[in-house]
């Protein structure tokens, strides 16, 4: 039947028609026709006509009654008193009327065949897009069709896509309160189930964003909010659409209480939906009704702060990046949605999620995961909104590509400094569907870095290598009584489980690593645990009001070491034992102190304690034997000595035997140690019978004044200098060639801060000079400090150049401390066409290669060698031994 142009004014009633006509089965009219004939055939009717019309004189316009026929012997039905005549001539003459008017009832009880468009013209709230021209033919653009009939569209009305394969080659634009439906959606495309195809697919010229955009109010120049747009069983394919980054669908700004239904996008080369900004507003409150978004390039589903967002049996499948990513969704929730085989994350929550004022942030509620690359669901949120996830279902994520591991989970909780709750949780590993990769995830949930707190009960955990894995770096971790756990294959689980809260007798409390709670007390309204009972039998106390400081934990076999805290006993007498040490065997103890602070020790066994230390007196200690004590290296402290106020210590002693004095409120100045075999040294004066010697050294009992005070070159020795040789000594002005680095020894004390090095010229001054720069080495000559480059500056003749340290072996810096008191070297580089002389003691040419060498050692140096990390090691001298004037500055 071909209807066209049909003014349908009384379905039940009248029928007037105007064109043409096609029955190709039986036609019963009930009420009266009125049919105005022409030449034209304007109707066939294939089957039986029937009229019951109450005036059969209502068909009007028959004058030929030689040319009426039917097909297949129609017959006509009149009234009994009605000239049979005029009934045969209206049932012949039906095939060529040109119009009419049915005024009775139509029913069509045969077959009617509409072979062309069928446009009731009383409805405008329901557009058919093929009326506008939508050819749907998988080859003609239909953009401005398909948008002419959106754009025509009623606020409240549909546009609809019959069976076809539309392509288009720009976005089309659903405008406010119009709704975008098709037949129906499918993720497969299998001949005979998805025959006729009904899709969306872009052209191989498509230029946009997206296929379908949503625009808000600005963009799309609406008079009022954007808002109520409606998909349903729409279906985009981009494919076979080649370039890269087109979303499906696309919407920015201010868009409201959107709706999809049985939408279906795939193989896009972007993300499937993507919502954004406009001017810093963001698209809200939308429902999403089972909605598939597969094989994308890009993300699933994007979300960018999206509140009131409702997503009911949603699914991501085979997205090249995440199935979800999802930033800020406040006072959103997720039931029945699902996360497979994406590349990377299932789901991602990220993003600021704000204070929540106003709103909540998000429920999960039956959502489920399988083996997506990366975590099934990973959590890295900030604020203070929970995020709250029930009845979740993660399986066979982490899969990184069939090789497992990478520590990947089914649940990532990483960074979030956002409350995470989490109960009902399923999670099982396992290999691909064909049997093969390795079993994944590694990590059932993965817990690091959480700043606030993480819950999880009512659980099934089971991971390749570690079903709950917290790394010590969370703030809080509450792991309730109803978790099992497992590790291993699917076949052959190894499953524990944690045991019930509340319990009489001997409970184990079994925890995936050494670092997890296994037990915690807290006062109400305090944010702190003030004890924790780690797995690792490691206890920790804090005030309630802060991060707790005290721990009590094994360090070795048999020791337990207590860390920046007082472990006090109390003993209702002062010799009460409060602490005692034994071998297994021994009836006595070998040590033990009481009450009153004395310690005892003894050999052991049934033997008593035979040798003592104890108060003696105000400040004072008493032991009843000698005190030999032992350090781990030679640089550990011994004796630390301090008065009441003092920040620090005013004297203290190392295992090598140095002893070291100072104010109580400064630094360490004086030196006492051991320099060699029968000798003494100290930095410092030595005063002995009221004699004051300088750089004393102490021999079989006797001192023998290196450089005393009747010694004039200590006299006139600077302070805070310390020289190769004596000024006095320097009679002699030494040639120098250009770019040699030549090592001069000069004796240092342990712990001085060199902060400049100088040498001085004689009588020739530098010209043309390019590179200046002093070092400082140390006895096996690597380089420990060096001064800036001071490349073309003057050199006058008779003058001292100063320069200061720039790099040392921690890298840049403007001092060094010297690690060690004995010979060291510092050396002078110049470069260029004049080269000063330097004074100095003189030169040696044959003693100076005797190690400890000195002198020219590397050739051909123009600009400073680094020198961090030790990176840089002097040549052994063997040039000419000069022995130039020099001296190191000091800022103690």
């Amino acid at each position: 039947m071909t209807l066209q142009d049909i003014d349908l004014k009384y379905v039940q009633g009248v029928l007037t028609t105007n064109k043409n006509v096609r029955v190709n089965g039986n036609l019963t009219v009930t009420g009266d026709v009125a049919g105005y004939a022409t030449d034209a055939e304007v109707a066939t009717v294939q089957g039986n006509l029937d009229t019951h019309a109450a005036d059969t004189t209502a068909v009007h316009g028959i004058t030929d009654t030689a040319a009426l026929e039917t097909q297949s012997g129609a017959t006509t039905k009149a009234n009994a008193g009605r000239d049979a005549a005029i009934a045969d001539a209206a049932a012949k003459y039906l095939n060529r009327l040109t119009g009419g008017t049915v005024t009775g009832d139509v029913t069509v009880t045969g077959d009617l065949t509409v072979t062309d468009v069928l446009n009731a013209k009383g409805v405008t709230d329901w557009l058919n897009a093929k009326t506008y021209g939508a050819v749907g033919d998988g080859t003609a653009d239909d953009t401005a069709e398909i948008q002419a009939a959106l754009n025509a569209c009623p606020s409240g009305g549909v546009v609809y896509l019959p069976n076809g394969d539309y392509r288009t080659s720009a976005p089309l634009v659903v405008p406010p309160g119009v709704t975008l439906m098709m037949p129906h959606s499918n993720l497969m495309l299998v001949t005979g189930l998805t025959d006729p195809p009904c899709r969306i697919r872009p052209l191989a010229a498509f230029t946009g964003a997206a296929v379908i955009r949503l625009l808000d109010a600005a963009t799309g120049g609406y008079p009022a909010i954007s808002a109520e747009q409606r998909l349903i069983n729409v279906m985009i394919d981009g494919d076979p659409y080649t370039a890269t980054n087109l979303d499906g669908i696309e919407a920015k700004g201010n868009i409201q209480n959107v709706v999809m239904h049985g939408v279906t996008i795939r193989r896009m080369s972007g993300n499937g939906i993507y919502t954004g900004d406009n001017a810093g507003v963001f698209p809200y409150s939308w429902r999403m009704y089972r909605v598939m978004i597969d094989n994308c390039h890009a993300h699933g589903y994007v979300f960018n702060v999206m509140t009131d967002l409702t997503m009911v049996d949603c699914q991501a499948i085979g997205n090249w990046a995440n199935g979800f990513q999802l930033t800020n969704l406040a006072n959103s929730q997720m039931i029945g949605c699902r996360a497979e085989w994406n590349g990377n994350y299932g789901y991602h929550f990220t993003g600021d999620w704000g204070t929540g004022a106003g709103a909540g942030a998000l429920v999960a509620t039956g959502c489920s995961t399988d083996r997506n690359g990366w975590d099934g669901i990973r959590i890295a949120t900030d604020g203070t909104p929970p995020l709250v996830f029930s009845g979740l279902m993660l399986r066979r994520d982490g899969r990184n590509g069939g090789a497992g591991g990478g520590g990947y989970a089914g649940l990532a909780c990483y960074g979030a400094s956002t409350p995470v709750a989490v109960s009902g949780l399923s999670v099982f590993p396992g290999v691909d569907d064909n049997g093969t990769g390795t079993s994944s995830p590694q990590i059932g949930v993965n817990l690091q870095d959480t700043t606030v707190a993480f819950s999880l009960d009512d659980a099934y955990v089971q991971a390749a290598t570690t079903p709950i894995l917290d790394d010590g770096t969370n703030t809080r971790v509450q792991l309730g009584p109803s978790i099992i756990t497992a590790t291993g294959t699917t076949a052959a689980p190894a499953i524990s489980s944690t045991t019930a809260w509340g319990w009489s007798g001997t409970a184990t409390a079994k925890q995936p690593a050494t670092t997890t709670n296994t037990l915690a007390t807290q006062v109400t309204g305090e944010s702190f645990d003030r004890f924790r009972l780690l797995a690792s039998g490691a206890m920790e106390w804090g005030p309630g009001s802060a991060a707790r400081d005290v721990f009590l934990a094994r360090e070795a076999a048999n020791a337990l070491s207590i860390t920046d805290g007082l472990l006090r006993v109390y003993r209702s007498t002062a010799g009460g034992n409060a602490f005692g040490a034994r071998v297994a065997g021994d009836t006595a103890s070998r040590w033990y102190v009481n009450a009153d602070g004395a310690m005892w020790w003894g050999p052991g066994g049934a033997a008593a304690a035979d040798t003592s230390l104890i108060r003696a007196d105000v400040g004072v200690l008493k032991a009843n034997g000698a005190i030999n004590q032992e350090a781990a290296t030679s640089a550990h402290h011994v004796r630390d000595v301090r008065a009441v106020g003092d920040t620090q210590p005013r004297f203290y002693q190392l295992a090598t035997g140095q002893m070291y004095w100072g104010p109580g409120n400064a630094a360490l100045d004086t030196w006492l140690y051991r320099d060699s075999a029968g000798s003494l040294t100290t930095d410092g004066d030595w005063t002995v019978n009221g004699t004051t010697w300088g750089d004393a050294a102490y021999f079989n009992g006797q001192v023998s004044a290196l450089y005393g005070t009747n010694n004039r070159e200590t006299a006139m020795q600077p302070a805070d200098r310390w020289e190769t040789c004596s000024r006095l000594r320097v009679g002699t002005s030494s040639s120098y060639t250009s770019g040699l680095l030549v090592l001069v020894p000069i004796w240092l004390p342990f712990g001085k801060t060199i902060t400049h090095i100088s040498f001085a010229s004689g009588g020739t001054a530098g010209a043309s000079l390019t590179n200046q720069w002093f070092m400082l080495l140390t006895n096996n000559r690597t380089a420990v400090a060096r001064t800036a480059d001071a490349t073309t500056a003057a050199w006058a003749a008779n003058t001292v150049k100063t320069l200061a340290v720039a790099q040392t072996t921690a890298g840049s810096a403007t001092t060094y401390t010297t690690t060690y008191e004995g010979l060291h070297y510092v050396a002078v580089l110049v470069a260029g066409t004049t080269m000063p002389s330097l004074v100095g003691e003189g030169s040696a040419n044959a003693i100076q290669s005797v190690a400890p060498a000195f002198g020219g050692a590397n050739t051909g140096l123009t600009t400073p060698p680094t020198v961090t990390g030790g990176a840089f090691t002097a040549s052994t001298p063997n040039g000419v031994g000069y022995l130039y004037y020099a001296y190191v500055t000091t800022s103690n």
